[in-house]
C-alpha cells in the first residue's frame, strides 16, 4: 500500500513539474513574440521617420488628415448619441403611454366586474320578483310548531313567510325608510304582537342593521 502511495505521489510531482515547465515555455514564447512585434513596429516607425525627413510636409498632411478623421468621427459619435437620446426619450414616452393604457384597462376591468355583479344581482331580483335595493320588513315572529304557510299564496306580497333555520318566520309590510317601518312595528306591538321587530333586506336577502347602514352610506356616496 505504501508503495502504491509513493508511486502516486511521484506521478503527481512529475505532472506538476511538467505543467510548470509548459507554463514557463509558454511565457517565454509570448515574451519572444512581443519582442518580435516591438522590433517590427520600431522598424516601421524608423521607415516613416525617414520618409518624413525627406518630405516634412507629408507629416503635416498626415496630421491634418488624422485630425479631419477625428473630427468626422467625433461628429458621427455626437450624432449617434443624439439619436440614442431621442430613442430613449421615445421609449420613455411609449412606456408612459403603455402604463396609462394598462391603468385604463385595469379601471375598465374593475368597472366591468362591478357592472357584472350588479347585472347578476338585478337578474336574480327580476327572476325571483324581489324588490331591489334596501327595504325594511316587520317580522311578527319565528315559530317552530306554528305554521300558516298554506295561506300565504292568498295573502299577497304584503304578508310573507319562509322556513329558515328550522323555524317558520312571518313578515308584514315592505318599507323603504326605517322610520316608517319603526312606526308600523310599534302599531303592530300595540295590537298584541309584542315580539315584532324590524328586519332589513337587500335585494331580497336578509342582512344585519349594520350592513343596512353601510349600504345607505355607499348609496349616498354614489350620488
Amino acid at each position: 500500500m505504501k508503495k502504491v502511495l509513493s508511486i502516486l505521489l511521484l506521478m503527481g510531482l512529475m505532472i506538476g513539474a511538467g505543467q510548470a515547465t509548459y507554463a514557463q515555455k509558454a511565457s517565454k514564447k509570448e515574451a519572444k513574440e512581443e519582442k518580435k512585434k516591438e522590433k517590427l513596429e520600431k522598424k516601421l516607425w524608423k521607415k516613416k521617420a525617414k520618409n518624413y525627413s525627406k518630405a516634412p510636409l507629408s507629416l503635416r498632411d498626415d496630421l491634418e488628415n488624422t485630425n479631419k478623421q477625428l473630427k468626422e468621427l467625433s461628429a458621427k459619435n455626437k450624432e449617434l448619441m443624439n439619436r440614442l437620446a431621442s430613442c430613449n426619450k421615445s421609449v420613455d414616452s411609449l412606456e408612459a403611454v403603455n402604463r396609462a393604457k394598462v391603468n385604463e384597462l385595469a379601471a375598465l376591468n374593475a368597472k366591468y366586474e362591478k357592472l357584472q355583479v350588479a347585472y347578476e344581482a338585478q337578474k336574480n331580483v327580476t327572476e325571483k320578483n324581489i324588490t331591489p335595493g334596501l327595504v325594511y320588513k316587520v317580522q311578527l315572529g319565528a315559530f317552530v310548531h306554528f305554521d300558516i304557510n298554506k295561506y300565504l299564496k292568498d295573502t299577497g306580497e304584503a304578508f310573507e313567510g319562509e322556513n329558515k333555520d328550522g323555524m317558520n318566520k312571518y313578515t308584514v309590510g315592505q318599507f323603504r325608510e326605517y322610520e316608517v317601518a319603526e312606526a308600523f312595528k310599534k302599531d303592530v306591538q300595540k295590537m298584541g304582537i309584542k315580539d315584532a321587530w324590524i328586519t332589513p333586506l337587500i335585494d331580497g336577502k336578509r342582512v344585519t342593521h349594520e350592513e343596512a347602514r353601510q349600504y345607505i352610506s355607499r348609496q349616498g356616496k354614489g350620488k
